[in-house]
Parts: structure tokens; C-alpha cells; sequence
């Protein structure tokens, strides 16, 4: 219902800001480190970036530079990790080196028990299954069928990229032992042990990729704003033209209050644990916002009442417990606020479906909802125009041959073919890839 919606857009945007916050903050690092810059100019530019091409292009832009900021992250993230251990003299020195209890998942005397890396999960398992951003990749695709595909893919990267961003901090304990602020251990590696034009392109991929999730929080946090405050709010009969310039109004909000909340973490950089600061916000409001969300999707048997009832109820027990925490600290932490608004979230979720179900026209929207949610065939949600051309992949091809052209001509050009002939070879495979992007795009039309 109405009531509903407005109570998860206006409960889910903390949780977004701070999310895109934390991104922002962790890019803004990156290029601090990697090329020098001051850590604020970092992230003003990173923001002004950011803003000019989700500003100009929205959805269809984010997801032409999602693609071709993967394609180049990879190329350079699939060699680091073998680049590390070579520099650290192989997975022997490098195993050597690795301190006692290394791999044991939970440090309880560091204050990371097994009940806070089970809050963890659960808060990361909550945040990927809701977020904005991605629920937009998904319903922007052709049918069900492609939005299943985007889903597993999703899956599978998270699975097998994880590994390759964490391996080559392994070997930096070998070779950059005396790093003082461990957040900057990546660009450091990256600036160690990458050979001519690699360091430049790494940097600018992890930059780009970063803005690129960025710019589809910022198109999709507007697009809420627009379609389901603004529009719902203001009027229903506004115009396309007055919903667009909204829309980008919106956008220029969203990333300025993001970098203002970027620019105050900063300042509470050195006054405590940011990491944890952050957990506790999320454990306060993303178990209400939510879990309503993933159960109204998978059980029929969530009334619309029991669902504002945990919205409600969970984020008024989490404030509740933070305000007591001023006198007993233990309520406060990440874990308990997290299980604590989980649980009653779901306890009155169940007690006020059971006592006041979905009736009438209502249950019929929500049988006949399943009902299609659970059909065997892919569902076609659009039709396209016969003749039209949608395909981006001729701006794909393009995007990745001049990062491949570029690295070729920064070796060359610098006269190192000797030591960068790694990044040629990166070079050529980004080229090829480019080739066979730009051959797909022909065969379409």
C-alpha cells in the first residue's frame, strides 16, 4: 500500500546515503594513495565526475561504463594477484609470513566474536538482496529469463572476484611490511609491483568502477524519490518532460548530500572505529527496511498490515535501544541492534498477519502476483520495436579500445617496451575483446 511504500523510501534512504557514503569514502582513499592527491580533493572530483555523466546520461549511461570498467578492472585484478606473490618470492614466502591465527575467521579478543561476523553476513546478505541499484539491473532487463541470468552472474562474480581482491594483500606482507594504515595497502601494491601503464589503468578502473556503482545508487535513489515521493506527492499527471528535469534535480541532491556525508566521516576518521559507526547505523535501520521487502516477495502469507507493523515497530525498537545504550553501552553494538530490530521486526510481522490477513481485492493482488512470480516460462515485460536499434555495444567497443590504445601508446611512448610488455599484451587483449564486441554489434543489426 501507499502507507507502506512511503515508509520504506523515507526509512530505506539512510541506509543508502551511508552506503554510498562508504563507497565514495573508499574511492576517494584509493586515489589519495595510488596518485598522491589530497584525500578531500580526491573525493570532490570523484563527486563532480560521478555527477556530470549520471546527471547527462542516467540509467543508460551507468550501465554502458559499468561494462566497460569491468571488462577493464579485470585485465588488470586477474594478474595482481601473481604479480604479489612473484614480488614476495612465491606462495612459500608468503605463507611464512603470514601471522598466527591468520585464517581463523574470529578474533575475540579484537572484539570480532563469532556472533559480529554472523552480524556481518547478515547485514551484507540484507543490503545485496534490497538494494536500489541492483533491483534497477533487474527489472531494466529484456524479460525474467535475462533477470534470472543477471542475478546468477551477480552471484558468481561475488564468489570468484572476492578472492582476487584480497590475494594480493597477502604478498604485500612480504614486500610492504612497515605500512602504517593498512587502507592503504592496495594502491601501494598496485604502485609496487605494476609495470608501465598498468598503474594508471588499475587505478582508473578501481576509480571508475566505483563511480559507476555510485552513479547507478545516485539514478536509482532519484528515480525513487521522483516516482515514489514527488510524483505520488505533488501530482500523478505531470508531465514526462517536468518528471525528467525532477529527476535530475533529484540526482544533484542525492550527490551532494553524499559527499557532505563523505566529508563529515572524514572529520570522524580519527575519533573511533568508522567501520563499526557504520555497522550500527545499518543494524538500526536495514533489518526493518528489509525484511518486509524480501518476505512480501516470498510468502504470500505477509499481510499488508503485518508488514507496516514491522517496518514500524522494528525501526522504533532500534532507536529505542540505541537511546537506552547512553546507559548501558552493550546495546549499542553492531550485533545486538542488528539481531534485536531482525527480531521484532519478524515477531511482529507474524503476529499481525495472522491476526489481520490480506482480504478482498488486496488478497487477489497478491495471489495473482504470485501466481506470476512462479510461472515456469520467462515472462516478456516489453516488446521491442521492430527496426529499432538498442544495442550499446558499438559505444562498449569503442570504450574499450581506447583504453587498450592508450596503455599500448603510454609504453611506448615512454620508451619501457622492455619492462611494460605485459601492459602491451593487456593491450592487445583489450583490443580483442574490443574487435569482438564491435563484430557482435553488426551481426544484431
Amino acid at each position: 500500500g501507499l502507507g507502506m511504500r512511503q515508509g520504506l523510501v523515507w526509512l530505506g534512504l539512510p541506509t543508502r546515503l551511508l552506503d554510498d557514503a562508504l563507497k565514495l569514502f573508499a574511492i576517494g582513499t584509493v586515489v589519495s594513495a595510488g596518485l598522491g592527491f589530497p584525500f578531500e580533493t580526491a573525493i570532490i572530483l570523484c563527486a563532480a565526475i560521478i555527477l556530470g555523466y549520471t546527471f547527462m546520461g542516467g540509467l543508460w549511461a551507468a550501465l554502458v561504463a559499468d561494462f566497460v570498467q569491468f571488462s577493464v578492472l579485470v585485465a588488470a585484478v586477474v594478474i595482481l594477484p601473481f604479480l604479489s606473490f612473484s614480488r614476495a618470492g612465491g606462495i612459500g614466502n608468503v605463507m611464512d609470513a603470514l601471522p598466527d591465527g591468520f585464517f581463523s575467521l574470529t578474533r575475540p579478543e579484537a572484539g570480532y566474536p563469532f556472533v559480529y561476523l554472523l552480524c556481518y553476513f547478515t547485514l551484507l546478505f540484507l543490503n545485496y538482496s534490497t538494494s536500489w541499484a541492483l533491483a534497477q539491473r533487474y527489472y531494466s532487463s529484456e524479460n525474467d529469463r535475462s533477470a534470472r541470468k543477471v542475478g546468477l552472474l551477480v552471484a558468481g562474480l561475488y564468489l570468484v572476484g572476492t578472492p582476487l581482491f584480497y590475494l594480493p594483500a597477502f604478498g604485500a606482507l612480504v614486500f610492504l611490511p612497515e605500512v602504517a594504515n593498512t587502507k592503504d595497502v592496495y594502491p601501494l601494491i598496485c604502485r609496487t609491483v605494476l609495470p608501465i601503464g598498468m598503474l594508471g589503468m588499475v587505478i582508473a578502473a578501481m576509480f571508475s568502477a566505483t563511480m559507476s556503482t555510485l552513479a547507478g545508487d545516485y539514478n536509482a535513489v532519484s528515480s525513487v524519490l521522483t516516482n515514489d515521493l514527488y510524483k505520488r506527492l505533488i501530482g500523478r499527471d505531470l508531465s514526462d518532460r517536468h518528471l525528467l528535469v525532477v529527476g535530475r534535480v533529484n540526482t544533484v541532491l542525492v550527490g551532494l548530500v553524499v559527499l557532505g556525508i563523505t566529508l563529515v566521516m572524514r572529520t570522524l576518521q580519527g575519533s573511533g572505529d568508522l567501520f563499526n559507526t557504520m555497522a550500527k547505523v545499518f543494524g538500526l535501520f536495514l533489518p526493518p527496511v528489509a525484511i518486509p521487502m524480501l518476505l512480501g516477495m516470498l510468502t504470500p502469507r505477509i499481510s499488508a498490515r503485518g508488514a507496516q507493523a514491522g517496518l514500524f515497530t522494528g525501526i522504533a525498537a532500534g532507536l529505542a535501544a540505541f537511546v537506552l545504550g547512553a546507559w548501558h553501552p552493550a546495546l549499542r553494538r553492531a550485533e545486538f541492534l542488528t539481531f534485536w530490530t531482525a527480531g521484532v521486526t519478524l515477531l511482529l510481522m507474524a503476529a499481525v498477519s495472522a491476526c489481520a490477513p490480506d482480504t478482498g481485492r488486496r488478497r487477489e493482488q497478491v495471489l495473482a502476483f504470485f501466481t506470476r512470480f512462479k510461472a515456469d516460462g520467462p515472462v516478456e515485460t516489453e516488446t521491442r520495436q521492430q527496426g529499432a536499434d538498442t544495442s550499446f555495444l558499438p559505444v562498449i567497443a569503442v570504450g574499450i579500445a581506447a583504453v587498450g590504445v592508450i596503455l599500448i601508446a603510454a609504453v611506448v611512448l615512454t620508451g619501457g617496451l622492455a619492462k611494460g610488455y605485459l601492459s602491451v599484451c593487456i593491450g592487445v587483449v583489450l583490443l580483442a575483446v574490443a574487435a569482438a564486441f564491435w563484430a557482435a554489434a553488426r551481426r544484431r543489426r
